[in-house]
């Protein structure tokens, strides 16, 4: 099945830890992946304000599988992101975008949202609920049945309808730019 533009973009949602092989799966516990159009993904981290800011890709191994914190393992999966969710209440509201080190003329920078300890609790209990629903691989619903949730709101707001959307993405998701 070839997945095309659509304003009305599948959503996919599950936990990271199911991605890590068993021993290194605790490492990720927390972490929530959304992929949007099967294309555009946002991981939502918890609190990482003990590594990052400042986002230093230096902080990882060179071999990303070799991570062996909680602390290294959200680093990693916040940097090999396009958009990332974490709370932080001194920078709540705000964004800003990070970028790898040695980056190549391909890589884009990742975009960091910072949302308050509060919404990001709310937000992952919603991502919880949802890995029941949008967990498959072929099977996805669509944003329009989702939209009654308060996670959707804030991806359709803070991203999806932002300046901060890149531009395959904005192509994907239907947004004509």
């Amino acid at each position: 099945m070839k997945v095309g533009p659509s304003a009305h973009y599948s959503v996919g949602v599950w936990r990271a830890e199911w991605e890590e092989p068993n021993d290194n799966a605790p490492l990720y516990h927390g972490i929530f992946e959304v992929q949007l159009q099967h294309s555009a993904d946002i991981t939502f981290v918890p609190d990482i304000s003990s590594a990052a800011p400042p986002w230093d890709s230096r902080r990882l191994p060179d071999d990303i599988d070799t991570v062996d914190t909680v602390e290294l393992a959200r680093l990693a999966q916040a940097l090999l992101s396009s958009y990332v969710v974490t709370p932080n209440d001194k920078l709540a509201g705000s964004e800003e975008r990070i970028g790898w080190r040695d980056p190549r003329p391909e890589d884009e920078p990742t975009v960091v949202l910072y949302v308050t300890a509060e919404e990001f609790a709310r937000y992952v209990s919603e991502l919880d609920s949802l890995t029941e629903v949008a967990s498959g691989l072929h099977v996805r619903p669509r944003v329009d049945d989702l939209r009654d949730r308060e996670v959707i709101a804030f991806i359709e707001q803070r991203i999806v309808a932002s300046p901060l959307l890149k531009p395959r993405h904005a192509e994907m998701l239907g947004q004509g730019r």
